[in-house]
């Protein structure tokens, strides 16, 4: 199932229709972008790092994560108000902007206009 699954994932049509649904900005999902998914899944084991990803283990939450920072590091969180894949009134952006408001001095959290790839699909809302 797993290799009939990825075969039909694994579609330049899929991969342009998947990044069109995260990417608010439809002019930054060009033919590059799509080539650039793409090419990896053609390579030896790419459906074992695809089966891996979608059934392994999801790694460290959030909290677990940002209780690992040592107290003199601040953190700083943008967040696409338009992400569809981790939404940022979900219990994670809501963790982000509770920790922001308990200690603003170390932990800031902004929401801005863009979805899941800020750094791509909006630069200048995570350019410093």
């Amino acid at each position: 199932f797993a290799n009939w699954f990825f075969e039909r994932t694994k579609t330049y049509e899929n991969v342009q229709q998947t990044l069109r649904n995260i990417y608010t900005n439809p002019d930054r999902v060009d033919e590059e972008l799509v080539m650039d998914i793409l090419r990896p899944a053609d390579d030896p084991g790419a459906i074992d790092v695809f089966v891996s990803t979608l059934t392994g283990d999801p790694g460290r939450s959030p909290r677990e994560m940002v209780s690992t920072i040592r107290p003199d590091i601040k953190v700083g969180v943008i967040w696409g108000i338009e992400d569809k894949f981790t939404p940022c009134f979900g219990p994670v952006g809501r963790y982000f902007a509770d920790l922001s408001e308990t200690d603003p001095e170390r932990f800031q959290f902004e929401r801005v206009n863009g979805g899941h790839v800020l750094h791509d699909d909006v630069p200048e809302t995570s350019q410093p």
